[in-house]
């Protein structure tokens, strides 16, 4: 073997490597306009059942926030199937994707909350839907200085499939509020617990 060969062959494998892992999770989920990390950034769709998904947490109350530029909202969260198969203290696997339905909330014509029987805040109209999806590798595509491991996230009008792209950057400053031990993820303390409330209810 010549003096270097061994050397470009083995950077040859990486990137035969990284093709492929990024060519896998164009398959897996729908992505559009998928290339290598210095090309067009990974883009997935809005799955047509995601409702039938598990939840992951519902009902995630917004409704008062401190920044008066966020509407009152209300939160569903689905997790794929991909994902249930994460066990507590571990990041969430490659092909992970949550999908979160963002309510406003019902007011009166002086802008108070509407509340239910139970003295929780009502569902208006769906808003937006975001998406926070995970491959291997997904993190060369992320801004600068903007980590939150592989994932990336993404957003859509209530027709699900009209994009926004505006704001996204705002998506990785909140989960850079988090840490790895929760693999970036909200509420991933408390879908432990539920899932841990579940199996103890279970006959």
């Amino acid at each position: 073997m010549l003096r270097g060969e061994g050397s470009l062959v083995g950077i040859f494998r990486l990137f035969v490597r990284k093709r492929m892992a990024v060519a896998a999770g164009c398959l897996a989920w729908q992505l559009v306009g998928c290339n290598s990390a210095i090309g067009v950034t990974p883009n997935i769709q809005v799955p047509a059942n995601y409702r039938n998904w598990p939840p992951f947490i519902m009902n995630v109350d917004r409704a008062t926030t401190s920044n008066p530029t966020v509407p009152p909202q209300i939160r569903d969260i689905y997790l794929n199937q991909a994902g249930t198969a994460v066990q507590e203290g571990e990041a969430f696997p490659d092909g992970t994707v949550f999908v979160m339905d963002v309510f406003g909330v019902q007011q009166d014509g002086s802008g108070n909350l509407q509340l239910d029987d139970n003295g929780h805040p009502m569902k208006d109209k769906l808003l937006k839907i975001l998406l926070m999806g995970k491959e291997l590798g997904w993190n060369a595509y992320r801004p600068a200085l903007l980590s939150t491991g592989d994932w990336l996230y993404f957003a859509y009008q209530p027709d699900a499939t009209t994009q926004i792209t505006s704001g996204i950057d705002g998506c990785f400053d909140c989960h850079l509020t988090l840490s790895a031990d929760v693999d970036w993820v909200f509420h991933y303390k408390d879908y432990f617990a539920a899932r841990a409330s579940a199996a103890v209810a279970s006959p």
